[in-house]
């Protein structure tokens, strides 16, 4: 387990550009309790001050109530930002819709309409949408990629064709503009229309990829070009561009260019053999993804004589080895079986049971597996888990009682991967048996926000069984004192949702809010730094600051940070 360590970093942050601040308690007390008092609101809606104001429309983004949006569509254009962020929030709306429309201009700055064309693919009708796409010449300004992109991810059938013809003409505008459009391209898989412009782009910024330096927009535009045609399972016949898009310094960069260069037209021993050198890189992540993404390479030799020699030089991480093996399997199945004795020494547990996963139960024992599941760590309980559910056979003997078991057990990441993987044979036959333990496991953890995922699980088995008791298991969850797991049952129950998260740990959360300019992680690997932003989420960071100082994270295991990301919890208490 990685040893990770919190240090809180006492300056106090800058009230430049800040929203909520300090001062901003009552109006972040109702947010947080969800109550969004109207009296406090308008009142800062009225205060003339643009953080407050800024801050109360922030607050109107999280409420879900159009009711306020007369008031807000006549604030003054300087909240211009603010006003279409929490437009886009509360959803579709006709005087929303044609707000925003009358402020696309020209005129704006790019930035502005970004933000503006952003928000509006979240409301805009079908037919206004098909009326800007059929007449668009560019006259409202740049952003329309963002509009497009919002608009599909509502599911919504619109003309592909000619928004592909948009992305293309928005490829040939400024550099925000072109990684705006293939951002579109990849979301929308707009990029088959496009490829030849997206092939352009590429080239055109392939001269960056050498230097040690790269401005953030050139390398994004690089990665999510790459991005496109790994989309499309397609890469240049260009020597120089599949060297130096694999020997970049850039990580983002390099890590996609593994991921679309095994679609090289014509892929040779020479480039397979430039290729494999990414399992020996000092970055684990570009190593172990060369390992997964190889076996995506169409190559005419037979190159498993250079895997082998990879796979036996015992130079390998071992997590690297797992991947390897596994790309081995899917590339020369015949040489893999008459090795896989030897190679299989060579891995750890979890990478075998991958491997099982991948030759079926055949090749393993399930006795031995179930003795083993006991000692076994979290993750290779997972593992073992999904090994089994797998198989044909694991709703009769002694797999049944095994995943019955599970169900029945305080392991919550085994009862969500039963509950939502045993299949119809298996609810048949033990209907009454799982009716009795889904009952029981809901009363004991429909409190604990270490189940919250397994309370949902188990009450979409409910479903499986019948409506009715899905229904009896969602009257169970509306009395959990976790805000999510009850919003959860009100959604699945189709009533309107009540909101009221518990207030009780409001005062610490609040307290630690404003308290802290940043955290510093250090581990194993190294040390690296949180900046916290409370001028946007106070309560986000202020939960976060109070759970470090109780050592809440003690003994959790470091995964990753996701920039623009702060951990929180629904529920302070700690079982």
């Amino acid at each position: 387990m990685k040893s990770v360590f919190f240090f809180f970093v006492l300056i106090a942050v800058s009230p430049t550009f800040a929203q909520y601040s300090i001062n901003d308690k009552e109006l972040v007390r109702t947010t947080f309790a969800r109550e969004f008092d109207k009296a406090i609101i308008q009142k800062y809606l009225d205060s003339g001050s643009n953080e407050k104001i800024n801050a109360a429309l922030l607050s109107i983004s999280h409420s879900e109530d159009t009711s306020f949006i007369p008031s807000i569509v006549k604030l003054d254009d300087e909240h211009l930002e603010f006003i279409a962020f929490a437009i886009g929030q509360l959803g579709e709306n006709h005087l929303s819709e044609n707000f925003l429309l009358s402020k696309l201009n020209q005129k704006n700055s790019e930035q502005l309409n970004f933000s503006l064309m952003s928000e509006l693919g979240k409301i805009i009708s079908p037919d206004k949408f098909d009326s800007l796409i059929n007449n668009y010449s560019g006259s409202f300004g740049s952003g329309i990629s963002l509009l497009i992109s919002n608009y599909h991810l509502r599911g919504l059938k619109y003309d592909r064709k000619k928004s592909a013809f948009i992305l293309s003409d928005e490829l040939s505008g400024t550099d925000q503009q072109k990684f705006k459009a293939l951002c579109c391209a990849f979301r929308t898989n707009l990029c088959e229309y496009i490829k030849d412009d997206i092939i352009s782009t590429l080239n055109g910024t392939s001269s960056f990829l050498d230097l040690e330096s790269i401005e953030t927009t050139k390398r994004d535009i690089l990665v999510y070009s790459l991005a496109c045609l790994r989309r499309l399972k397609f890469f240049p016949d260009d020597e120089k561009l599949f060297q130096s898009t694999l020997s970049t310094p850039h990580y983002p960069v390099i890590i996609e260019a593994i991921k679309s260069a095994v679609y090289k037209n014509n892929f040779s021993v020479t480039d397979f053999l430039v290729y494999i050198k990414l399992l020996h890189n000092e970055n684990l992540n570009v190593a172990m993804q060369s390992a997964v993404s190889l076996k995506e390479i169409n190559i005419k030799e037979d190159v498993s004589s250079f895997i082998l020699e990879e796979l036996f030089s015992r130079s390998l991480d071992k997590r690297i080895l797992g991947e390897l093996s596994l790309t081995f399997y899917q590339l020369y199945p015949n040489i893999f079986f008459r090795k896989w004795e030897k190679i299989k020494t060579l891995l750890y547990a979890e990478h075998i049971l991958d491997v099982y996963n991948l030759l079926g139960p055949a090749y393993f024992k399930t006795d031995s597996l179930l003795k083993s599941y006991s000692s076994a760590s979290g993750m290779i309980k997972i593992k073992i888990l999904e090994l089994l559910l797998n198989g044909k056979n694991n709703s009769t003997g002694s797999t049944a009682k095994f995943m019955i078991d599970v169900l029945n057990s305080s392991f919550a990441a085994g009862i969500s991967i039963v509950a939502d993987g045993i299949d119809s044979t298996f609810i048949d036959r033990y209907k009454n048996e799982l009716k009795h333990i889904i009952i029981n496991q809901t009363n004991e953890y429909v409190h604990n926000s270490g189940y919250i995922e397994s309370l949902m699980s188990l009450a979409n088995l409910a479903l499986k069984i019948s409506k009715e008791f899905e229904a009896e298991i969602l009257e169970l969850l509306l009395n959990s004192d976790l805000y999510s797991v009850r919003k959860f049952a009100e959604s699945k129950l189709q009533i309107k949702f009540s909101g009221g998260k518990e207030m009780n740990y409001f005062e610490n959360i609040w307290n630690n809010s404003f308290k802290f300019l940043s955290a510093i992680i250090t581990t194993e690997k190294g040390s690296f730094e949180i900046e916290f932003m409370p001028q946007y989420a106070p309560v986000s960071v202020g939960s976060f600051c109070y759970l470090a100082q109780l050592n809440f994270f003690k003994g959790i295991n470091f995964h990753r940070v996701v920039p623009g990301f702060v951990p929180t919890c629904d529920n302070m208490k700690k079982e």
